[in-house]
């Protein structure tokens, strides 16, 4: 490994121990805040979020209706 790819691997390793700090910090932030969501599925909703790598945000489930889930996917209101 030259210095210029050595450089460029710790350039992107830095990127993504930075990436999965913002994750854990947002992680714990809508873990603080799922108690406090009052709709009918939204544990469904955050446990999918915790555990897919894409949620769609117009996802409907038997408890929960397009309008709600699009009340909970907007985390503007959790600072998110």
């Amino acid at each position: 490994m030259n210095g210029r790819s050595a450089l460029l691997w710790f350039r992107r390793s830095a990127e993504a121990c930075r990436l999965a700090a913002e994750l854990s910090r947002r992680t714990e932030k809508l873990l603080a805040v799922a108690s406090k969501l009052r709709a009918k599925g939204a544990g469904d909703v955050i446990f999918l979020l915790l555990n897919e790598d894409a949620v769609s945000g117009s996802l409907t489930t038997k408890n929960l209706s397009r309008f709600a889930t699009r009340r909970l996917f907007d985390l503007r209101l959790f600072g998110l």
